[in-house]
């Protein structure tokens, strides 16, 4: 739904208003055509989920009554500082560099950005440290963690966030950085809810301060780029949100037209463009498939041959597909529909591989405005973080006494009840 109402209000956004503030014609306002096709890939999208919960249901919301072998606090964080860790080993190997700091310091962000490619060390500890600190959360819930020892591990799940944060904002990777704190607030919010302790009015006011957050850290990322008046940090935001659907209407035109559209290169950015796992398989050899960076710069020269704004690329996550696949592209939003399925019935059941994707999985639903990112890099990573700490679990959690009934969400008589 929050995804959705971007689309619809670049759907509806005055035009005029639009080109004063992008630099190019509206082509997205009240086009039926990209309508159609945005509600046929949420549709497809949807039918994924609501099949898998149809025909693979998880069992009811059970919260099994977990011990670790070791002190719940340090069960927690030992897993934590392995990542924090690794994550400040990165972050001071850039610094010592002294290149980084002097140009942002100096409103050179763009500069610095180019100069460090999405596969950096800083971005894969970051990511795995955003990660453990998801599972960190929904385990100190999950083992009433509390007193002393409760504020301490606030605390340095607080400065992990914070360190993932600083790393993101130096390297001008807002993926990482929104990623991380949409992901704490959402794994937070899916424990509460599960278990029937949290009401409407606190998601609602949760929401609100997550959003404040946000364009707090667009705001700052803007002005590190050099855009730091109040004017070209709202164009800037705009750009980032509203025009993404406005270069979807070119794409299915046929006005826009991405030089390696066609090759598979938008449907997994992991095969694509992760160079280390190429060197071991070499996947874009085999397939043909060029650089990441040369299919990264093709974009902005098509978009500037559409007549559109070239600084701004995206063409939606749904326009990206759409260059690989055409109007086959709900049918491959059926699959993502199968496999976000799978990742809420495995947090649904309280499963550390669910526990760690599914924020980044919601996170990729609130970003459909921009790349297809779910096939990233960033979600390989989660995947090992996964793996590691199922092992870990399995190694270190045992099952006490018999689990704790949740309280179940369920709809009836037109509103919202929590049942037993």
């Amino acid at each position: 739904m929050l995804s959705s109402l971007v689309f619809v209000t670049a759907w509806v956004f005055p035009p005029k208003m639009y080109a004063q503030l992008m630099d190019e014609p509206d082509l997205i306002f009240l086009n039926v055509e990209a309508a159609f096709f945005y509600a046929m890939c949420v549709g497809a999208f949807l039918l994924g989920v609501y099949l898998v919960d149809v025909y693979i249901p998880s069992e009811r919301l059970v919260d099994k009554q977990l011990e670790p072998g070791i002190s719940p606090t340090a069960f927690i964080l030992a897993p934590v500082f392995v990542a924090l860790f690794l994550n400040s080993l990165s972050l001071i190997s850039v610094l010592r560099q002294g290149v980084l700091l002097p140009l942002l310091l100096s409103g050179k962000g763009a500069e610095a950005k180019d100069l460090w490619g999405e596969e950096g060390s800083l971005v894969l500890s970051a990511t795995c440290l955003a990660g453990v600190v998801w599972w960190a959360i929904w385990r100190s819930h999950q083992l009433q963690v509390k007193g002393v020892s409760c504020r301490v591990t606030r605390a340095i799940l607080y400065v992990a966030i914070l360190l993932v944060v600083l790393s993101a904002s130096l390297i001008l990777n807002r993926i990482v950085q929104f990623s991380v704190v949409i992901g704490a607030a959402i794994i937070t919010l899916v424990r509460r809810i599960l278990t029937g302790a949290v009401a409407q009015k606190a998601i609602l006011k949760a929401g609100l301060i997550l959003c404040a957050l946000l364009i707090g850290f667009f705001a700052l990322f803007s002005a590190l780029r050099g855009n730091d008046t109040p004017e070209a940090i709202a164009t800037d935001l705009a750009q980032y949100t509203l025009s993404s659907y406005n270069r979807l209407p070119a794409l299915l035109s046929g006005t826009l037209r991405y030089p390696y559209a066609g090759k598979g290169v938008y449907l997994c950015r992991f095969l694509a463009s992760n160079n280390l796992f190429n060197r071991i398989i070499p996947v874009r050899e085999m397939l043909g498939w060029p650089s990441y960076r040369d299919v990264f710069d093709s974009e902005f020269w098509a978009v500037w041959r559409a007549n559109l704004n070239g600084n701004m690329i995206w063409p939606s996550t749904f326009g990206y597909i759409y260059s690989d696949l055409g109007w086959l592209s709900p049918g491959f939003l059926f699959f993502y529909g199968l496999l976000y399925g799978w990742v809420w019935r495995s947090v649904r059941c309280g499963r550390t591989f669910g526990i760690v994707l599914y924020p980044w999985f919601a996170f990729c639903i609130l970003f459909w405005l921009g790349a297809n990112y779910l096939l990233d890099t960033m979600c390989a990573v989660l995947v090992i973080d996964a793996v590691a700490l199922s092992a870990y679990d399995f190694a270190l959690l045992r099952k006490t006494t018999s689990p704790r009934i949740l309280h179940q969400f369920t709809w009836g008589a037109g509103r919202g009840e929590y049942v037993r």
